[in-house]
């Protein structure tokens, strides 16, 4: 089921140079953009700029502390990304090789939606759906697996909200 969807998903590319244009920028570039605009959220959020700071601190470590868990799991995994299990295939771009499960992207943006989940559920589920919406674009592009982008969602967004669940319920002089 998980080749018969990325098939589907993959074939999407290569049949419109703006379509692709979207696809890689969304892949590489837009988590960037997300990163940058949950510190801005963060700062218009908490009226005291340092409460901001040290929220968004305490997502984006228990996102990078969710990303280190996932990388222990991907690293020891042999999991050939689309392109190496179908020589044939032309990714919108090349990376990775042998580490395809989980996603990292999935399981950082995914961690960052589940911490964002615990302040303020609206806006974790926008984040969540962006986060997917990026997942669904490296499948488009030919890197990942449905599987690996749906995985590494759970698994970012289940380990960092109980982290910053726990954080919040400690309110360790972070109100």
């Amino acid at each position: 089921m998980d080749k018969i969807i990325f098939l589907f998903l993959y074939h999407l590319s290569g049949q419109n140079f703006w379509f692709d244009q979207i696809i890689l920028f969304l892949a590489q570039v837009f988590p960037y953009f997300v990163v940058g605009g949950i510190l801005l959220w963060c700062l218009f959020k908490f009226k005291r700029p340092l409460v901001a700071l040290l929220w968004f601190d305490v997502v984006f470590i228990s996102a990078v502390f969710t990303w280190f868990l996932a990388s222990l799991l991907k690293y020891n995994l042999v999991s050939p990304r689309p392109f190496i299990f179908w020589s044939k295939l032309q990714p919108l771009f090349l990376t990775g090789g042998l580490d395809s499960f989980p996603s990292g992207h999935a399981v950082f943006l995914g961690a960052l939606a589940g911490g964002l989940l615990v302040l303020n559920r609206r806006f974790g589920i926008g984040i969540f759906s962006v986060a997917l919406l990026i997942g669904l674009a490296r499948v488009i592009a030919g890197v990942h697996w449905p599987s690996d982008v749906v995985a590494g969602l759970l698994f970012g967004t289940l380990i960092s909200y109980w982290l910053v669940f726990l954080v919040h319920h400690l309110r360790i002089g972070l109100k």
